[in-house]
């Protein structure tokens, strides 16, 4: 596909590379030849950390401790005119510390993992994108997709990269992953207090919605509730019931023909407004289209 303003030449060249250099196997068992990292040696337009396969807290981090030290990874990252990152990737960045003072995403569900690990880097997880300075980073496989077109924007045009983004079929525009967030699929650290909260907000019947409440049922006071969950959760008390409340919500809008009016009644909102703007703020989109979206893929499955 050629376009107006850029030369047909070839415009990048990759490589892979890894520690040891050679042949590498990923966790879906594909094998593929790298060279070793210690051989790159002229400056890179742009280095891509990709995302390993995440298995537990406890083998990632001895993944990080193992490349921490890594002279070579922190001259590349210094040198390069772009560094790219997403899900467990971002980790791999960060344990350099070249993304200390920068706000970076990651995969929701490796939120609380990088604010307990990276306190010097500021998570904005409900983002799909974030780029700071040279840094760019993303969340989990697809959004992989969002980093190039980000990096063709940076060194072409935006409109470039738009174009290629239509020709591949990508929402280029996007840039939240509120809506894929879950409350059942959060990683979490175990803690009882937590544990009991979590259940008493998701339950059936007379859920609690509001912070007070759940720290008077749970015996603690609001302070130690909200300091357990952001170490067990990496969210504060009242953005998990948010998050909860705007899961059920979702449910009802498909499952039940409730008006929002009632439905905001039911799930403890000030009003039908308040219900409204959260909603967006999580999902990106209206109550309206999401049940209109859902009631036609209902209709025509």
């Amino acid at each position: 596909m050629a376009y107006q303003g850029v030369d047909e030449a070839l415009l990048f060249d990759w490589q892979l590379v890894s520690l040891e250099g050679g042949p590498q196997v990923s966790s879906q068992g594909v094998s593929f030849e790298t060279q070793k990292l210690n051989q790159i040696i002229e400056p890179l337009d742009c280095l891509y950390f990709a995302a390993q396969h995440y298995q537990n807290d406890k083998k990632l981090l001895a993944t990080l401790n193992k490349n921490k030290q890594n002279y070579v990874l922190n001259e590349l990252c210094s040198h390069a005119k772009y560094v790219g990152a997403q899900c467990t990737g971002v980790s791999l960045l960060a344990s350099t510390g070249q993304l200390d003072g920068h706000i970076a995403t990651t995969s929701w569900w490796l939120n609380r993992f990088m604010k307990a690990h990276f306190l010097e880097v500021d998570v904005q997880v409900n983002r799909l994108l974030c780029q700071s300075s040279k840094f760019i980073t993303s969340a989990a496989t697809n959004s992989s997709l969002l980093v190039a077109l980000t990096i063709i924007e940076n060194i072409f045009s935006y409109e470039f990269a738009a174009r290629v983004a239509r020709c591949m079929t990508v929402d280029y525009q996007q840039n939240s992953q509120g809506r894929f967030m879950h409350s059942s699929e959060m990683i979490s650290q175990p803690d009882r207090v937590v544990d009991k909260a979590k259940l008493l907000v998701t339950q059936q019947k007379n859920p609690v919605f509001t912070v007070k409440l759940l720290a008077d049922e749970c015996a603690v006071t609001e302070r130690t509730l909200n300091r357990r969950f952001k170490h067990s959760l990496g969210l504060s008390p009242k953005q998990y019931i948010n998050l909860v409340r705007i899961e059920k919500a979702c449910w009802l809008l498909v499952h039940t023909d409730l008006s929002i009016i009632e439905i905001s009644s039911q799930l403890q909102f000030v009003d039908e407004s308040a219900l409204r703007k959260a909603f967006v703020k999580q999902q990106g989109q209206s109550m309206n289209h999401y049940r209109q979206f859902s009631y036609k893929h209902r209709k025509s499955g």
